[in-house]
């Protein structure tokens, strides 16, 4: 199969248009605010605290790690998309 080179161009031109609509959409949807039905706040309790016996100590950094997954990244704004 032998693509010539304006093929390509055409191509490349419709999948930067495409990637375009695209950007244009997601910016969309993070400047439009949420609601209440979207938007729900995790109630995650703080972990124990550790209190440096080795045993428990696997568990504690579990819980640590819980708590940065769920509330960390959503507390964070996704602004850094490319353009």
């Amino acid at each position: 199969m032998t693509t010539s080179l304006d093929q390509v161009l055409a191509m490349l031109q419709h999948l930067q248009e495409e990637n375009q609509c695209l950007w244009e959409a997601v910016a969309q949807i993070h400047q439009a605010p949420l609601t209440p039905a979207q938007h729900q706040e995790y109630k995650i309790s703080l972990p124990d605290e550790f209190d440096g016996t080795r045993s428990k100590f696997r568990g504690s950094i579990n819980q640590v790690r819980l708590v940065n997954i769920k509330v960390i990244p959503r507390a964070q704004p996704k602004s850094d998309y490319p353009h």
